[in-house]
């Protein structure tokens, strides 16, 4: 009988030391949708025929995106529109 060895594998220390937006745009995928957006807001449908990725692909890299803080979602009507993320502003803490 085979025993089935258990592999893991370690976490890159550029990942761990990256935050969630330089991970994001470690896909050409994903930084051919920034690109876009970052030209005009626009639909899933654009946005597919733009990467040539199946939906529930575009759908994934949508999700990261959203989850990175580097886009977002607005629901008009039936449609959802895809647009940049704008910056937060930083508190001033005063001491």
């Amino acid at each position: 009988m085979i025993q089935r060895e258990t592999f893991t594998r370690p976490m890159s220390t550029e990942a761990s030391i990256s935050g969630p937006s330089t991970v994001a745009k470690a896909d050409p995928v994903r930084l051919r949708i920034l690109e876009a957006l970052s030209v005009s807001d626009l639909c899933p449908c654009l946005l597919r025929e733009i990467t040539g990725v199946t939906d529930s692909k575009l759908s994934y890299h949508l999700r990261i995106l959203e989850n990175a803080g580097l886009a977002r979602s607005m629901r008009s009507r039936n449609w959802r529109i895809y647009s940049l993320a704008r910056p937060r502003k930083e508190k001033k803490v005063d001491r």
